[in-house]
């Protein structure tokens, strides 16, 4: 009897302690692993032959700070060019240097071992003609900080998919780059937590 009340309390305290914990790291490289780029990224002819294109599902993904930690992670990795997460297909197209990074070395990334991978395929990647790659989005420091707190929340809560269509909400006001309305969203669901 006893056992099963210290049990209940470790389950209890632990788990939410470890959620937290994770976002915090999450986060913390996020912003470590951010970098300033314009909307696309030049690549000398050259070295655009050399690039390729590898594809992952990331079957956690379930939010839009999900799909910018992933992009932040893989996106810091030296030799990644790009790291583009689509959150709707659940999957990440990562534009690399060979040269410079191998897939072993992406593949075993920790984020991908938090949200889980599945290999689609890894092939030469053609850009445009003029030799553009798409570029990693960042999100607002402020936005990103908040994402964290508020997916922490709701994945403690009983029937977390409860708030599903306030996330796709935010969701879509990111992918519009309206930061000010999904600002306001998470602070109306963080409010209601």
């Amino acid at each position: 009897m006893r056992s099963s009340k210290f049990q209940i309390k470790i389950q209890n305290y632990l788990l939410p302690l470890i959620i937290i914990i994770v976002a915090g790291l999450i986060g913390a490289n996020v912003l470590l692993g951010q970098r300033i780029q314009k909307d696309v990224v030049r690549v000398s002819p050259t070295n655009s032959q050399d690039l390729r294109l590898l594809s992952l599902k990331v079957p956690g993904m379930f939010c839009i700070g999900c799909s910018a930690s992933v992009e932040g992670y893989l996106g810091a990795i030296e030799g990644v060019k790009s790291a583009k997460a689509s959150l709707a297909s659940k999957k990440v197209d990562v534009v690399y240097d060979p040269n410079l990074v191998s897939t072993q070395i992406i593949l075993s990334n920790e984020i991908l071992d938090a949200y889980g991978k599945e290999f689609i395929n890894d092939e030469p990647f053609t850009g445009d003609s003029q030799g553009q790659v798409p570029s990693t989005t960042y999100l607002p420091q402020s936005l990103s900080f908040k994402l964290q707190e508020a997916a922490a929340k709701v994945s403690q809560l009983e029937n977390p998919q409860d708030y599903q269509s306030l996330f796709d909400q935010i969701d879509q006001a990111i992918a519009q780059q309206d930061y000010e309305q999904a600002e306001i969203l998470l602070d109306e669901l963080l409010r209601n937590l």
